[in-house]
């Protein structure tokens, strides 16, 4: 089996450069015969640099020493690590190391500068009245909620890049247009379920300090109740808020939303921890050591007549195959993300203490749509 798995070379980094596989007690290199970018896809996974921009041949970081170890390497791409891929075998090839294959990665979810703000955040629309968020997964598609566009279809509009002061324009904000709009076709503008889109930008931005792709959750991850979560949108900093299950968030809501399994939760759950109110389209995010990963997309905020705030947003992880369907050009960078232990929500019930809390008002509301279902409750 393969087992650990490095970048090496002149001008690598954690992220870029020629790749070594350890065996046997000792590091070696890999032939680059067959080598090409689904193969630097699995090694981008595999070190959690998200997803592939290049795979280059010929000893591009510099030649290596010693054990040439794999040729003729041979992913799908969808691998978790080089072990699942087919190959020649260990040390079984004729190769040198003029042909040694190396991977550059995308590295999202890395601030590269202290700014005091994300360099993923994109402000779409600054100039309107209903103004949302959203975050840049590559360098020309931005992930936001569909809910945002339900009213305008966003064509042209202005999105700004690099902003990390609440006001006045900084020199490195990077401003482009929306070309493209493309949302869940599961979308449903009264239950939110599926409130997810892809805005296309104009045209491609560089990478700088203050812009940066954010890393997306893969299918498959899992956000356990209570680990530590943040949410942007409020003016440009970022809190931490708690994960909170879908079984205490439906009890929660009770009967005034259906939580699904294609949502995801978070809040505080005594007390209030802010005075404002989250952007609708901003990212919810966890950490994997130091990589920031987008669990979520902000879709709602309803605290009125609540004892509690809870945000609701989109669960990334459930639309990973849209995604990546759907983007154009340089693939998003998906990290797996996976809880420890046993989720306590697993085993929440309802109590008097967890039931949502009407007010007057939204008691007649409540009484006013089982009254007349086909009639909606502004709350």
């Amino acid at each position: 089996l393969i087992g650990p798995i490095r970048l090496a070379g002149p001008g690598s980094t954690r992220c870029s450069g020629r790749v070594e596989v350890h065996h046997s007690n000792r590091w070696g290199t890999v032939c680059d015969y067959n080598w090409d970018l689904n193969d630097a896809q699995v090694v981008c996974r595999q070190i959690n640099c998200g997803s592939a921009l290049q795979a280059p041949r010929s000893a591009h970081f510099g030649a290596g020493t010693g054990q040439i170890w794999l040729s003729g390497v041979s992913c799908s791409g969808s691998e978790n690590s080089l072990t699942e891929c087919q190959h020649s075998g260990f040390g079984s090839n004729r190769c040198e190391h003029g042909q040694d294959a190396a991977v550059i990665c995308s590295a999202c979810g890395r601030i590269v500068k202290n700014t005091g703000s994300l360099p993923w955040r994109v402000i779409i629309d600054p100039s309107g009245e209903f103004w949302c968020e959203g975050s840049l997964i590559t360098n020309q598609w931005v992930l936001t909620a569909a809910s945002c566009i339900s009213h305008d279809k966003l064509s042209n509009k202005e999105v700004h890049l690099g902003q990390h002061i609440q006001s006045g324009f900084s020199q490195n904000v990077v401003i482009r247009t929306v070309e493209e709009v493309i949302c869940s076709p599961e979308y449903n503008s009264t239950t939110y379920n599926s409130d997810i889109c892809l805005l296309k930008l104009s045209a491609p931005v560089y990478f700088t300090d203050y812009i940066q792709p954010i890393c997306l959750a893969s299918k498959n991850s899992t956000f356990h109740s209570g680990i530590s979560s943040w949410v942007t949108g409020c003016g440009f900093d970022y809190v931490t808020i708690p994960i909170v299950g879908g079984n205490e968030c439906q009890c929660h809501y009770k009967h005034d939303k259906v939580i699904t399994e294609n949502m995801i939760c978070a809040g505080p759950r005594a007390g209030r921890q802010d005075s404002c109110w989250w952007k609708r389209g901003a990212p919810i995010m966890i950490k994997k050591g130091s990589i920031w990963v987008q669990s979520g997309v902000m879709t709602l905020h309803d605290s009125y007549g609540y004892p509690m705030k809870l945000e609701i947003g989109t669960r990334v992880s459930k639309y990973q195959e849209w995604i990546r369907n759907t983007v154009t050009g340089t693939p998003p960078g998906f990290v797996s993300f996976t809880s420890p232990a046993t989720d306590s929500d697993l085993k929440f019930t309802c109590s008097g203490e967890n039931l949502v809390h009407f007010t007057p008002f939204t008691s007649l509301c409540f009484l006013a749509v089982l009254l007349h279902a086909y009639f909606g409750c502004g709350i």
